[in-house]
């Protein structure tokens, strides 16, 4: 079911000729359904079996209308949220799927589960008045990096003020403004470069990929971005090399044309491939398990890197450590005690169950420099 999950994504997002079924059993369309949702591709499915004339069924319907809804009230969200900005003097980045989603034939295709935007940390505490109060936004939490808020329709902001997450790609994600290019009719909205654009898309990719996996969604985007998008390739390949996201740069174009321009699969692509589609959007804690063995060196060192979480992690599911360090011990017991939730202890063993597939995780990460 994989393969004509691919087909049709590639069918209705490229435009290629679907080659495969032309009706499909109740069972079929079930396993297809929860295949394209694990991606948070259904809608697309969905498009794509309704314009064949396909019947297909509640589920894949309801994903659609969906998809719909949620990216006509983002849009509507968005453009209020950076008119505020933009009236509040705040300089903005529209940052991700609420950026790149004007490459997709229709731009609901590009699903996001937020509005993703960056201001500068010294505008953080006014953007927030702003659109708490004028937008009626409530600030749900505070990050080390960003900000939640949600409106009262639900729809979710990433008010970011940094891009940086302790790995590699800090080296140039701390410098973000540098890369920012002012909007010509609006001296308070701002796009980033291509190259970094595309710099950061993989140093996102690269930390998702080390937390269990990324999901298809992100190679439609290269896919897009590359053959749409004029770029100076000895700039992207000079920022990939610094930070050694250069081999997983080639990973990422070489899984992407085996999907979407029919080329051969190679060993490293197929490896790659079952890490990517296993995982879905959000990854899974058998991955996770796996990369954890992989960077602990030993299932027991792992352990006990998983038991003792560094601060530099910590403090991204505890923001107050920042300011009471003191505090990092009682945070510590804490996430033990979250074992004794039945959900969360299953999860906890489906994740060190992940040292089963630690092997073929390691040769991938060593292949892709991760």
């Amino acid at each position: 079911m994989k393969n004509i999950m691919l087909a049709l994504i590639k069918s209705e997002i490229f435009g290629s000729e679907f080659k495969h079924k032309s009706e499909f059993t109740e069972k079929e369309l079930a396993s297809l359904y929860s295949e394209s949702n694990k991606q948070d591709m259904a809608h697309i499915v969905a498009s794509a079996l309704q314009r064949l004339g396909i019947d297909s069924g509640e589920k894949f319907k309801k994903s659609l209308l969906l998809a719909l809804l949620r990216r006509e009230q983002q849009n509507i969200e968005l453009q209020r949220i950076c008119s505020v900005l933009t009236e509040s003097k705040i300089d903005h980045i529209v940052l991700k799927g609420s950026y790149i989603k004007s490459l997709y034939p229709k731009d609901w295709m590009r699903t996001s589960c937020d509005i993703d935007i960056l201001i500068r940390e010294s505008d953080l505490k006014d953007a927030i008045a702003q659109i708490t109060e004028r937008l009626c936004y409530n600030q749900e939490s505070d990050g080390s990096k960003d900000c939640s808020l949600v409106a009262k329709n639900g729809v979710n902001l990433e008010l970011h003020f940094s891009l940086c997450g302790g790995y590699e790609g800090d080296k140039y994600l701390k410098n973000v403004w540098s890369y920012a290019i002012k909007d010509e009719s609006n001296e308070y909205s701002h796009t980033l470069s291509p190259e970094f654009f595309l710099f950061y898309h993989i140093a996102h990719m690269a930390v998702h990929m080390n937390e269990g996996g990324c999901g298809i969604r992100p190679f439609v985007d290269f896919k897009l971005f590359t053959d749409n998008i004029a770029f100076d390739e000895s700039v992207i390949k000079k920022m990939l090399a610094d930070c050694r996201y250069d081999r997983f740069y080639n990973g990422v174009k070489n899984l992407s044309a085996v999907w979407f321009d029919n080329l051969p699969h190679s060993e490293e692509t197929l490896l790659f491939e079952e890490y990517v589609i296993s995982g879905g959007v959000y990854g899974t804690r058998e991955n996770l398990g796996a990369v954890g063995k992989r960077k602990g060196g030993s299932f027991f060192g792992y352990l006990v890197k998983r038991i003792f979480m560094p601060k530099e992690k910590l403090r991204l599911v505890y923001p107050k450590i920042d300011k009471y360090p003191i505090l990092i011990p009682y945070y510590q017991v804490k996430r033990w005690f979250k074992l004794t939730n039945k959900s969360t202890y299953q999860s906890a063993k489906n994740e060190l169950s992940g040292s089963k597939n630690a092997e073929l995780t390691s040769k991938l990460f060593d292949s892709l420099g991760l």
